[in-house]
């Protein structure tokens, strides 16, 4: 990698991390604090940076249940810029090297782009839909809380030469307790380093089992084929490498082998070989929030969220 340690912690790249940072925080009162001398604390910043002086603050800790419950850590605001200082430079480099069908937390990437591989995928493999297609679903268990910080950290020399960077990756990722496992769900920097740590089982996917229909969403992954007992084959040595190489389980209860016919759960929605529609969960809790809130604004997000599938049905319901 040809960045250096002096471009994340630059002025102008301090300060256009700052810019993104901010960007619909301005009514936070740690942000309005921060920014009230924010060139004597982006420069104050820069020193310790600069010096090595820097280390990591605490997290504040929070339980939310959307749509599962998942236990948010959040840094402090200066520890957050830093962050987003890392990931300005950092992510341009490493997208590169991911998969093409890798596509959690990436730029013009995301839940939606995923759905519509899936559908060509599953027509692919169907042979527009005259051929039983067969599709393994894994999920891993406990994600972020199992990322081995040692391996992740062997993983980011390969590529970084910078020692000065591989130091502030260390902080950041030392700054989430002493087990040395996990990653805090919250940092900007940590959807960047999952994804990196989940390059090393996508590679492996694509180029040694040889897996022409795979997708990956964070911790969910879909592989399609004509055959049952090739996906068969494929779980032991899944299962074996994320057990050997990156100390992570296969979820027991979430991995199974099923007809694209019988309609496979993926991202949010049921899909069947000409329609998807939502889950049952998902639509409760849509029906839910509208009911308690049912402004402009939340109709509009759900909206585009149904926009995705067949929802006729669910659309009569809603107050619009």
């Amino acid at each position: 990698m040809n960045h250096s340690f002096e471009e994340i912690i630059c002025l102008d790249n301090l300060l256009a991390a700052w810019r993104e940072f901010a960007r619909g925080k301005r009514g936070k009162k740690d942000v309005q604090e921060f920014e009230w001398s924010l060139m004597d604390n982006i420069i104050a910043l820069q020193d310790d940076l600069a010096s090595g002086n820097y280390r990591h603050g605490d997290y504040k800790d929070f339980h939310i249940d959307d749509p599962k419950p998942r236990h948010i850590h959040k840094a402090g605001v200066r520890d957050r810029l830093v962050h987003h200082a890392v990931y300005r430079i950092l992510y341009p480099y490493f997208d590169k090297k991911f998969i093409a069908d890798s596509y959690s937390c990436r730029l013009d990437k995301g839940t939606c782009k995923a759905l519509n591989r899936f559908r060509q995928f599953a027509y692919q493999v169907g042979r527009n839909n005259t051929r039983a297609c067969w599709i393994l679903k894994g999920d891993i268990r406990k994600f972020f809380a199992s990322i081995d910080q040692r391996i992740l950290k062997i993983i980011l020399a390969e590529y970084i030469g910078d020692k000065k960077i591989l130091d502030l990756l260390d902080k950041i990722i030392n700054s989430f307790g002493i087990t040395s496992r996990g990653l805090p769900l919250g940092n900007l920097t940590s959807q960047l380093l999952v994804n990196i740590y989940m390059n090393k089982f996508d590679q492996f996917v694509k180029n040694q089992l040889k897996a022409k229909y795979y997708i990956r969403y964070a911790d969910d992954f879909i592989i399609f084929s004509e055959n049952k007992n090739y996906l068969d084959a494929l779980i032991p040595q899944l299962d074996y490498y994320l057990t050997d190489k990156l100390k992570l389980k296969l979820h027991p209860n979430k991995i199974f082998i099923k007809t694209l016919g019988s309609g496979v759960d993926f991202l949010g929605w049921v899909n069947f070989p000409h329609h998807r529609v939502l889950r049952t969960v998902t639509k409760r809790r849509m029906l839910k929030r509208i009911g308690i809130n049912p402004s402009r604004e939340t109709l509009a997000s759900y909206l585009g969220l149904l926009s995705h599938g067949n929802t006729y049905k669910l659309l009569v319901k809603l107050p619009i």
